[in-house]
């Protein structure tokens, strides 16, 4: 599947995602008549554009830098979204956080390192014996780090929009992500790019070869040297499901929550992460037998951080003097 990633993954993908939201969308519409005219129109179609632009943008400045850091780099600046949300948050919805917040940050921050810290170290060490193949690292890790900035951005529309419309969360989502696989399709050269491995670049006369083999791997079929498509359908059915699960109870924390605490909360995926790759199921060939001594204490320092954050809730200030600044020059 990795030859076809660009067409699975950020065009097929977001399409996909769309035409599940959409028959439980026409279900509130028509059926249980939870979804009125009155909620659409709550939010302008010229938002959902605004938050598909933004994330196509982010998603082209995380992923072009991928291949031109290190992993661990990469996985390092990415935790700067945390940190971007928390400011986005205090600047555009005039959130305002009390001891335990910024006491939680701190603490997930610190278990995030004690994860990613190991594998600085390791990547530090053998570059340290070999010279680097990474050129202009970090010219690229701060394009990574816009693209933070640019998911923050989002964070804060989508907490916005939820809270302070009527608009059912369904159908925001599908929404959304017709307008990341509408704004995904002007992205199409990117496949053109002869990026670095593990991506996959194409010339422009194959483009339309790439389409069909594309959709041959998702059923199943190798089209060329280096695919590894069979039963990718199943793998493919299955992360399906779960990042659905996953949309969906994001949301709930959007609307009931705020977009800080998803971010921090969003920090356990670092951890939890390694818990999966100890299953075969999931993992396959790449199944690790335990977790280190240092992994176990960064989960421990996670559930602390993500305990002390939601202790409190935020406060919001309704007349915020930074905020009316801030709009003059937006």
């Amino acid at each position: 599947m990795r030859n076809y990633q660009y067409f699975l993954g950020s065009l097929f993908f977001p399409l996909l995602i769309t035409l599940l939201f959409i028959p439980i969308s026409l279900f509130k519409i028509f059926i249980t008549k939870t979804i009125t005219k009155e909620s659409i129109k709550s939010v302008p179609m010229r938002n959902f554009a605004a938050m598909g632009f933004i994330n196509t943008i982010g998603s082209l400045c995380s992923i072009i830098p991928a291949g031109f850091v290190s992993g661990n780099v990469n996985l390092a600046v990415q935790q700067a979204l945390i940190i971007n949300t928390v400011i986005s948050s205090y600047l555009f919805l005039s959130t305002r956080f009390n001891a335990l917040h910024y006491g939680g940050v701190l603490i997930v921050i610190i278990g995030i390192a004690l994860d990613i810290f190991p594998m600085i170290l390791t990547s530090f060490t053998n570059n340290t014996n070999h010279s680097s193949p990474h050129r202009n690292e970090g010219a690229w890790a701060l394009v990574i780090f816009l693209s933070t900035v640019l998911g923050a951005v989002s964070n804060v529309l989508m907490e916005k929009l939820l809270k302070k419309t009527a608009i059912d969360m369904y159908y925001f989502q599908g929404m959304l992500n017709l307008w990341v696989f509408l704004f995904g399709l002007t992205t199409f050269w990117i496949t053109f790019v002869p990026l670095p491995h593990p991506f996959h670049y194409i010339q422009p006369s194959e483009f339309p070869q790439y389409v069909v083999n594309s959709f041959k791997c998702l059923v199943g079929i190798n089209s060329q040297v280096g695919d590894n498509c069979v039963n990718i359908y199943i793998l493919y059915s299955v992360y399906t499901f779960f990042y659905f699960g996953l949309l969906v109870t994001t949301l709930i924390v959007f609307k009931y929550g705020s977009s800080t605490l998803v971010v921090v909360i969003s920090a356990l995926r670092l951890v939890t992460s390694n818990i999966c790759f100890m299953i075969p199921l999931i993992a396959g060939p790449l199944t690790s037998s335990s977790l280190s001594g240092i992994q176990i204490e960064s989960l421990f320092v996670l559930v602390c951080g993500v305990i002390m954050y939601s202790v409190t809730k935020e406060n919001r200030l309704e007349n915020d003097p930074i905020k009316k600044i801030l709009y003059k020059f937006i």
